[in-house]
C-alpha cells in the first residue's frame, strides 16, 4: 500500500515556485529519503508534505486520502504523515 503519493506536486513562496510537477509515491513499511544539493527544496518539498506550505498546483495523499485539493488540511495531517510507514 502507498503511505504516501504525490502526483504533479508545484510548491514555493509568494508566487514564485521552488519545486515543479513532484511525483513520488512511498510505500508503507519502508524507509524513504528525499537527498538532493543544497537549494534544490527538499525542505520546500518536506514542509508542503507536512502541510505547512500549500502546493500551488499538484495532489497529496496519505494512505489514499487526499490532502490537498484547494481545501485546509485536516488538523491530524501531521500525524497521519508522520505515522504512515508503521500502519498496515
Amino acid at each position: 500500500m502507498q503511505a504516501l503519493q504525490t502526483e504533479g506536486v508545484t510548491a514555493g513562496y509568494g508566487k514564485i515556485p521552488i519545486i515543479n510537477d513532484i511525483s513520488v509515491s512511498a510505500e508503507t513499511g519502508l524507509i524513504t529519503t528525499i537527498i538532493g544539493p543544497n537549494g534544490a527544496g527538499k525542505s520546500t518539498f518536506a514542509k508542503t508534505l507536512v502541510g505547512i506550505l500549500k502546493p500551488m498546483s499538484g495532489r497529496i495523499a496519505v494512505n489514499g486520502v487526499p490532502q490537498w485539493d484547494g481545501a485546509v488540511p485536516e488538523p491530524e495531517f501531521l500525524r497521519r504523515i508522520l505515522s504512515a510507514s508503521s500502519t498496515g
